[in-house]
Order: C-alpha cells, then structure tokens, then sequence
C-alpha cells in the first residue's frame, strides 16, 4: 500500500500511522543561474508564491539549483548547500509542503576520488528527510573528474512512506528506479538538467519508469541555454499508467496538479509489476 512505510512512535511508545499522502505535487522549471545561489533561491521563492499549493505538497526542483556546473566555485556552491537546505526548510513550513532537488554535498578527504557528491535532498517544515546521491555520472559534462558516484541507492523517507529518487543520468538505468520502486517507493522524484537534443529521450524514459514501475513519476529539468548547451524544459508530472498529468514546455514554467492515490491502486489491482506479485 502506498501509505506503508514509516511509522513514527506516540509519546506512550505505540505506532504512528504514517502521514496522509500528498494532496498535490508539482515542479519548478527555471534556468539556473551557474553560480549564483543568492538569485536562483530568490526565484524559487518567487514561484513558489504564485503556486497553488492547498494541502500537502511535492515539489520538484532541476538538478543542481543552487549553482548548476559551474566547477570552478564547486567548493564555495557546496559551503552554501546548508544555507539553501535550511531556507527550503523555511519555505516548506511555510506553505506545509515537501521540496526536493539535488545540490552539491562535500564528501570526506579520504582520498576515494572526488570531492563531492550531487545529492537530491528532500526537505519538510522539520529540515532534511533524506538524501540521495546520484549514481551514474554524466562523463560528457565533467562530472566523472569532480563528483563521487553514490552507492546502494535507497528511497528516502516520508512521513507518509519511501519516496524514489532519481538525478539527471540515473534516469537511463531502469534497475535504480526498480530497486526503490520495489522497497516500497510509490513516488519518483527526479531532477535534472537534460539537454534539448536528447528531448524525446527525456519524455519517453519518464513514462517508461512510470509504467514499468506503476508509480507516480514528478521531473524537474532546467531550461533555457547555460553556456554551450540548451536545455530540454519539459519538466513533467507523470501518472502510473503513464498519462502526462502535466509538462511543461521549453521555457520558465511553474505546475502542480492533484496527486490522487486512488489512481496508483487502481494501476496495481489487476495486475503488478513491481515489488511483491502473484
């Protein structure tokens, strides 16, 4: 059941029920700003006064929005990733909603490679839920020579149960979506910053980790042109059947649509195709 998952403890010990499922999710399409932490936070303030966000809420963010790729202030970004945690965390208890999206994260000098991760962060009214680091790293735009590949992914946890995560390249590996589909994550958050010539990729590979997994699947892609590259927009809500619940186009571009549980039930009543089967 989607409402599985954690359970918190009473003040007396007993179980607590898992919270509700969320009423709305959504994402948050922009051009990031290389290296400027300071406007990219702004405008995500900016949008997310102008969403309709009533009761519970998952939004997404593109990969990296604090400061995109920009290498050369790698360090000075991940120094800033407490300061943007800790202001998502001030929007989230504000509005009563849930943000994701990935940031740099300084990884130990232990001389295992690189010196940080991009890692997807989810974030409530109480701070940071969990975290995810990307596992496959894009080679063509450096990421190899400055991040760390993560390891073992798991679903973050929710208050009303597992969320999936995925970053940007991750998304062309059916088996990472699968292993957290099947650890209980009925939600597929995505973050990326996914080139306008590989488009159609981007838009069948969302439906297609929808499907094969029957879970909801919210995408935030940057858009726009940073440096050398234009960018695919195209940020998506996706439904457990596939159905496009939402897309956005190739410009700046804020949604949020009803996230119905019933719908993801009815997808798993006549037949699964993740976790326990028949």
């Amino acid at each position: 059941m989607a409402t599985s998952g954690i359970t918190a403890s009473t003040d007396n010990g007993s179980p607590r029920p898992p919270a509700p499922w969320p009423a709305r999710a959504g994402f948050i399409q922009f051009q990031v700003r290389p290296g400027e932490p300071a406007a990219n936070l702004a405008l995500v303030r900016e949008r997310l006064a102008g969403l309709e966000l009533a009761g519970p809420a998952v939004l997404v963010l593109p990969e990296l929005w604090g400061g995109g790729f920009a290498y050369q202030t790698m360090a000075q970004q991940a120094e800033e990733t407490p300061r943007l945690l800790a202001a998502l965390a001030e929007e989230a208890r504000r509005f009563g909603i849930y943000l994701a999206g990935s940031l740099p994260e300084a990884a130990v000098a232990d001389g295992g490679g690189p010196g940080f991760y991009n890692t997807m962060y989810l974030v409530g009214p109480a701070g940071v839920l969990g975290k995810y680091h990307k596992q496959q790293l894009f080679a063509p735009m450096g990421e190899t020579e400055h991040f760390r590949s993560g390891a073992d992914p798991k679903p973050l946890s929710a208050p009303w149960g597992p969320v999936g995560s995925l970053v940007c390249f991750d998304l062309r590996f059916p088996v990472l979506a699968a292993a957290q589909a099947a650890a209980g994550a009925d939600l597929l958050l995505v973050a990326a910053q996914w080139p306008l010539a590989r488009r159609d990729h981007w838009r069948v590979l969302l439906r297609a980790r929808a499907i094969e997994n029957q879970v909801f699947v919210v995408a935030a892609n940057t858009c726009g042109r940073i440096g050398n590259t234009d960018f695919a927009g195209s940020s998506a809500i996706i439904a457990p059947d596939g159905e496009v619940l939402a897309e956005a186009g190739l410009e700046e571009s804020s949604r949020s649509v009803p996230l119905d549980l019933a719908r993801l039930q009815e997808a798993r009543r006549l037949f699964r195709t993740v976790g326990s089967r028949p």
